[in-house]
């Protein structure tokens, strides 16, 4: 029997997640039309999503009986059993890493907003794909396997310890399908999301004030990316996505002038370069403070989004209207989803200057996927505003 310090660690499962079975002669992050045959390691050497058909998986189900019970416990809604993704980590992982919570979170939010994005912009543009949309596919279960090889149940409301003989059964998330099957990634998101996590948490000594704002920006966001349950989809809940975008963009741009407002986010949404000049041409005014600024399509939708938030955040009557501006009602994209569209606008602002392509040394399959993702949103935009 293998030492348990020679297995890998069993860190998450990811209950509404479900990949394909692996192939074991594909490398990690390879996709093949959506499909992830040998899990997702965002080029992590430590770190890995996985399914949990996974030999890795399946030899620590072998030689701890915790991990087999978490890992063969789930059942449908309609009680047919089946194997969640999960989040391993190699024998070799440095501690701080695998016992550090925000370096699990912040690996999980790189690959969920390699897919989530894409999959709104999918979703603006009318196309047939679109998931996963929501964050909560990615969320984490909260029973895990201890240190001690014991099945415990860990959060703020609750903290269980179940018992060798003890059965236990769970399922995934009432307000989801299973996702996994077919993922299909932004594939400038993905390249450069890990590259960011990498730099951050694995080759130590390279954090900046860039790369915090972004790991805080993806939490944020993760959280106005979730689905609004909490009052059964109320208008409120959708009015307090509104806030938590605004605030994810704001921490993006902080670090360049140690202020966040309007005017910093619209500046930068305004310097991403856009290949139709429909959507670069500056066609829509908007008056802050007096002054009249010039903006275009995306700068003018965020200015419904920052618009849409402060009404419900500062106690301003609000109706339908306000997530659907009257406006533009007939066109735009109701605003929790094209909030979305312009996040991958800033991100790319935030990070593509650090991460250009260059034809002369990256494969021209990976600039021509990249230049069709940065494609997929300015299609959504022009359909938004019914300019294509």
């Amino acid at each position: 029997m293998p030492s348990s310090d020679s297995l890998w660690k069993l860190l998450f499962v990811l209950p509404n997640v479900e990949l394909p079975d692996p192939v074991s002669d594909h490398e990690p992050d390879t996709e093949e039309q959506g499909r992830w045959l040998n899990g997702i390691t965002l080029g992590s050497r430590y770190l890995a999503i996985v399914s949990s058909k996974d030999a890795r998986v399946l030899s620590m189900a072998n030689n701890v009986a915790a991990a087999d019970k978490l890992t063969s416990s789930f059942r449908t809604s309609t009680g047919a059993p089946y194997r969640p993704a999960a989040i391993i980590a190699s024998p070799d992982t440095p501690s701080r890493l695998w016992q550090d919570l925000a370096t699990i979170v912040d690996f999980r939010n790189a690959a969920a907003f390699s897919f989530l994005l894409r999959a709104r912009a999918a979703g603006a543009a009318g196309t047939a794909y679109a998931e996963p949309t929501w964050s909560d596919t990615f969320d984490l279960h909260p029973t895990v396997v201890s240190a001690s090889n014991r099945l415990v149940t860990d959060s703020d409301a609750l903290r269980a310890l179940y018992t060798e003989d003890a059965t236990y059964l769970a399922t995934q998330s009432p307000h989801l399908s299973l996702c996994g099957d077919r993922l299909y990634p932004d594939h400038f998101l993905f390249r450069v999301l890990g590259s960011e996590w990498r730099r951050y948490y694995e080759t130590g000594g390279q954090r900046s004030s860039r790369n915090r704002a972004l790991f805080r920006s993806l939490q944020t966001a993760y959280q106005a990316c979730s689905i609004a349950t909490k009052n059964q989809g109320s208008l409120y809940e959708y009015g307090l996505q509104m806030a938590l975008w605004v605030s994810a963009f704001e921490i993006l741009v902080w670090p360049r002038s140690d202020h966040a407002g309007l005017e910093e986010v619209v500046e930068l949404i305004g310097e991403y370069n856009w290949s139709d000049p429909q959507l670069a041409a500056a066609s829509y005014t908007h008056t802050r403070r007096g002054q009249s600024l010039e903006l275009n399509a995306a700068q003018q939708a965020y200015t419904l989004v920052y618009r849409a938030r402060n009404r419900f955040l500062h106690g301003e009557p609000v109706d339908p209207q306000d997530l659907l501006p009257e406006a533009h009602r007939e066109t735009v994209s109701h605003l929790p989803r094209l909030a979305g569209v312009l996040y991958r606008v800033a991100l790319s602002q935030h990070l593509g200057p650090h991460y250009e392509l260059s034809e002369n040394e990256e494969p021209l399959d990976q600039l021509a996927h990249e230049l069709f993702s940065d494609w997929e949103y300015e299609r959504a935009l022009l359909r938004a505003f019914g300019i294509e």
